[in-house]
């Protein structure tokens, strides 16, 4: 397995600098779910007690962040286009060799989304008006801004959770 570089950089302007780290911080995750000994840590309980339906398990976490990751397309769509229609998706991941192509394909689709848009100045940026389904409103920089430490949050919680499932 490779180690990538820190701060590397492939694309201009503020979004485009955000991208670049979101790219890298989802390669840490994902070396970190390859690098799971047993397909039987994927589904192991961890957090019984949780109302988070969504931080219960490894595998649950993970199609979460899938989730999210797609969902931060179609936020970016329809804040651009207010009759956009956000479809509702459910994400399943059986194994944890699932979660790589799933999160890398969630990724190319941010990217597409946002070619040509990289270095928009902040009066483009702030232009763009994003209402979230968590009941807050952003604009694209802080989307991606958000994005980044959904990844760097939940990858100290898997970092637990596996450590736990090391146990069982």
């Amino acid at each position: 397995m490779s180690t990538i570089k820190r701060f590397q950089t492939k694309r201009k302007g503020a979004l485009g600098a955000l991208m670049d780290l979101y790219e890298e911080e989802a390669e840490f995750l994902i070396q970190t779910i390859n690098a799971l000994e047993s397909e039987a840590h994927w589904t192991i309980i961890v957090d019984p007690d949780t109302k988070d339906e969504d931080c219960r398990s490894i595998q649950t976490i993970c199609q979460h962040i899938v989730g999210a990751a797609n969902y931060y397309v179609d936020l970016m769509k329809r804040g651009e286009d207010k009759d956009y229609v956000i479809p509702k998706e459910v994400i399943k991941l059986d194994s944890y060799k699932d979660f790589e192509p799933a999160l890398r394909q969630s990724l190319t689709k941010q990217a597409e989304l946002y070619k040509g848009r990289w270095a928009l100045s902040d009066e483009e940026i702030s232009k763009i008006v994003i209402k979230t389904g968590w009941g807050i409103t952003l604009d694209p920089e802080a989307l991606l801004e958000h994005a980044i430490l959904h990844i760097m949050r939940h990858h100290r919680q898997l970092l637990r959770f596996i450590e736990f499932s090391k146990t069982v």
